[in-house]
């Protein structure tokens, strides 16, 4: 049977729209819940989007996926530039990401090899870590080489130290604990680091250590408010903000805002804040 991503959503979207869902075009992540992935061999997409009628509390997930430019340069693939090889579907029910996904032979296959090219290229980056800098046509740069130097020169305690602090002054920060994932905890981390003066070869080191204890952090408060959905729900309802709110996006808002703010600042990812919002109202028409 020949896949088409783009005709597969279209089926999603009419679906939505006769069944009175929002379509979300985006897949929420799933960090620190459960996540049910269906095989489409095991469940046809009409009963996948029968589910999400029935339990996805009015919510589609939808995201279409494409062959970007540069990745890998083959032309073997030019041919399919800005196609989408892979439709991705999603709905949230009691706590449980439930997600089903077509992807087209030729789109499996570039994906792999762009993998493959990335993680060269990581191994590249990292061969040139452990070397140190490079000499080019002029000799050895000398800022790069003191610093290089400075840091061979420095045990491991001191090393350990200077990644400890790094990761204490970024915790600290309440824009890198609300960032959205590990991609923008990096982002805001690069921009700390250079900014401290923090030796340049550990800039990697301290970014990898305060973006993996952010996430183990942000775990564990995602992990308390899944074992609290109800009761969430209850105080999300009886909340100022909530009862305040004139629109379903203010009350959007504000059960983002009741969880960060109990999640001490850190993002609480899709899945959770809608399965939240979603006992919320249900909370509110029977009580």
């Amino acid at each position: 049977m020949t896949i088409v991503p783009e005709e597969l959503a279209q089926q999603a979207a009419r679906f939505a729209a006769a069944h009175e869902m929002t379509v979300v075009p985006a897949i929420p992540e799933a960090t620190g819940g459960l996540v049910a992935d269906i095989d489409p061999a095991a469940m046809t997409l009409d009963a996948f989007l029968a589910l999400a009628g029935r339990f996805g509390g009015g919510l589609l997930y939808l995201r279409l996926r494409r062959v970007r430019d540069g990745l890998p340069p083959s032309p073997e693939f030019a041919r399919h530039a800005g196609e989408a090889g892979a439709v991705e579907l999603a709905f949230v029910a009691n706590g449980v990401l439930h997600c089903w996904e077509q992807v087209t032979d030729w789109f499996d296959e570039w994906e792999g090899r762009s993998l493959e090219q990335r993680g060269q290229e990581i191994a590249d980056a990292l061969r040139r870590d452990v070397a140190g800098p490079a000499p080019d046509d002029s000799g050895q740069d000398r800022e790069d080489q003191r610093a290089y130097e400075e840091y061979q020169a420095m045990t491991e305690h001191q090393r350990d130290e200077v990644i400890d602090g790094v990761v204490g002054l970024l915790l600290a920060d309440p824009e890198f604990r609300a960032a959205k994932g590990d991609g923008q905890r990096h982002t805001i981390a690069k921009r700390v680091v250079r900014s401290a003066g923090v030796n340049r070869w550990l800039h990697s080191a301290a970014r990898n250590a305060a973006v993996l204890t952010a996430a183990a952090r942000a775990g564990e408060h995602h992990d308390v408010i899944t074992g609290r959905l109800d009761e969430l729900a209850a105080q999300v309802r009886d909340g100022e903000g909530y009862r305040a709110a004139a629109s379903a996006a203010g009350r959007r808002r504000a059960v983002e805002t009741f969880l960060q703010e109990l999640a001490d600042g850190y993002w609480i990812p899709g899945d959770i804040r809608e399965e939240v919002y979603a006992r919320t109202v249900r909370l509110g028409r029977t009580g």
